[in-house]
């Protein structure tokens, strides 16, 4: 019906998507219906603990170029795979670090982990370009800050990677401030927008 924002707001974060308008009911004379469908027919992502056979998925989505310039802060050579295998096991192995798969229909789609940099809990996620776009981001994201719940959490975005962003701002992160690093996807220093969530997800 007309006016009802809050509740295709709330579809909206559960993944679903506008399609069309329908005629309304008999009776139900100046209402419009709104048909949904959601984002994607295998169902919203679930996480679990990354396992070694994740990783042949993982790799091929970190090396995806696109995915790589969008990133800027990657690794040195992303075609690399013992390196990427190298430092999977690191992390995979850091007891102080959370990582989890990010799985749609059966289907890995991405990961997302939080870890310690610089002396803070940092979190980041990547997911498969092939996905993107289908709402999986920030409802992946939204779980681990939900199960996750050290506070607080940094985020690292570079400046002109807008969906980040978007997800990390409708997740409750606010901006901090601004640094410059290097960064291997770009192949030179970039500006980068610091994100901080101290309370729970939006």
């Amino acid at each position: 019906m007309p006016g009802n924002t809050a509740s295709l707001a709330v579809l909206a974060k559960l993944g679903f998507r506008f399609t069309h308008e329908v005629p309304a009911a008999p009776g139900h004379h100046g209402w419009r219906e709104h048909e949904l469908a959601a984002a994607d027919y295998h169902g919203l992502p679930s996480l679990r603990p990354i396992r070694d056979d994740d990783l042949p998925v993982l790799f091929a989505h970190q090396r995806d170029p696109v995915a790589v310039r969008m990133a800027a802060f990657t690794a040195e050579n992303p075609d690399d795979e013992a390196a990427f295998r190298k430092k999977m096991a690191r992390i995979l192995a850091d007891t102080s670090s959370t990582n989890r798969a990010i799985v749609v229909g059966g289907e890995v789609v991405g990961n997302v982990m939080a870890f310690e940099m610089f002396g803070e809990r940092n979190v980041c996620y990547w997911l498969g370009r092939e996905h993107w776009g289908r709402g999986h981001a920030g409802a992946a994201l939204r779980a681990f800050l939900c199960e996750h719940d050290r506070r607080p959490l940094v985020a690292r975005v570079v400046h002109d990677n807008a969906g980040s962003l978007k997800v990390l701002a409708r997740c409750g992160f606010v901006v901090t401030g601004e640094d410059e690093g290097f960064a291997h996807g770009r192949g030179g220093k970039v500006r980068e927008i610091l994100l901080r969530l101290d309370g729970p997800p939006a």
